[in-house]
């Protein structure tokens, strides 16, 4: 793959400041969060046209066609922030949508749970709120100091969860029920241990198929992947902090079968832990 921007390929983050006064259509091979500073565009995105003021911004998914030009007199500064989903979360490698960073351990927001897809759609920052964080995250980036790049993920993190917040749906929205809430906290602080949907169906009084059923409806997931996906977080953060072995962190991740451990490993983040370890330590 050819990188247009050496940051992008070696932190998978970037920033860059656009002043010129269109952007010939083009497609993306990694997202992008744009902030309109000062002046104002025709934005198309994949056919459909927005006028975006200063003080608004937007996302581009991986893979989307857009393209913009201004539309006002005054100086057009537009900051643009480019990643990939593994900046935010290593658990994310490989994956290249933005519903994946939605979904992941640092968001924690599900699709379900938002109003309206937040790739395309225009934001107000009405309160200033989110230039202050993007202004901060850009001198972090132009000083790099000590640190940097885990500062900028935080502050990132930030814009990204109070953009969220202006699409989400009440806790009353989300439909999720109690005795799932209840689940999946359980599975969080129990990992490590043999977890059977039988013995919950029991303790909750529900028929094996239908807690099943209600599980996946909810979550979007069925309920041998979601503690797959928590086990797989859990062990993406040990072979990135630690210097135990990959068998050890099998174990302690709740894996019997290193053989397993490996297969679900590549299934869910298309590289072995192996590379994971040797790529983020």
């Amino acid at each position: 793959m050819t990188y247009r921007f050496k940051e992008l390929a070696e932190n998978k983050f970037h920033i860059s400041v656009a002043s010129t006064n269109e952007c010939a259509m083009h497609g993306h091979d990694f997202l992008e969060f744009s902030y309109v500073k000062s002046g104002t565009i025709e934005h198309n995105i994949d056919g459909d046209i927005s006028i975006v003021d200063s003080g608004e911004f937007f996302i581009v998914d991986y893979g989307t066609m857009h393209e913009y030009k201004s539309i006002s007199d005054k100086p057009l500064v537009i900051i643009n922030i480019l990643f990939y989903p593994e900046f935010i979360d290593r658990t994310l490698t490989g994956y290249r949508s933005f519903k994946d960073v939605v979904n992941s351990y640092l968001i924690r927001f599900s699709y379900k749970t938002l109003k309206s897809s937040p790739t395309g759609k225009t934001f107000t920052d009405k309160d200033g709120k989110i230039l202050k964080l993007v202004s901060e995250l850009a001198d972090e980036y132009k000083e790099k100091k000590y640190g940097y790049i885990e500062y900028i993920r935080c502050l990132f993190v930030q814009i990204l969860i109070t953009t969220m917040r202006k699409i989400g749906k009440s806790s009353k929205q989300t439909g999720k029920s109690d005795v799932i809430i209840e689940i999946t906290e359980y599975i969080k602080n129990n990992y490590t241990d043999k977890i059977r949907l039988s013995d919950i169906a029991k303790k909750y009084n529900y028929s094996l198929s239908h807690i099943s059923r209600k599980f996946k409806q909810e979550m979007g997931m069925g309920f041998e992947e979601y503690i797959q996906r928590i086990r797989i977080e859990h062990s993406c953060r040990m072979l990135e902090s630690s210097d135990k072995k990959i068998n050890e962190i099998s174990s302690l991740c709740g894996y019997d079968n290193i053989k397993f451990f490996n297969k679900v490993f590549k299934n869910t983040l298309k590289i072995t832990p192996r590379e994971f370890k040797k790529l983020y330590k």
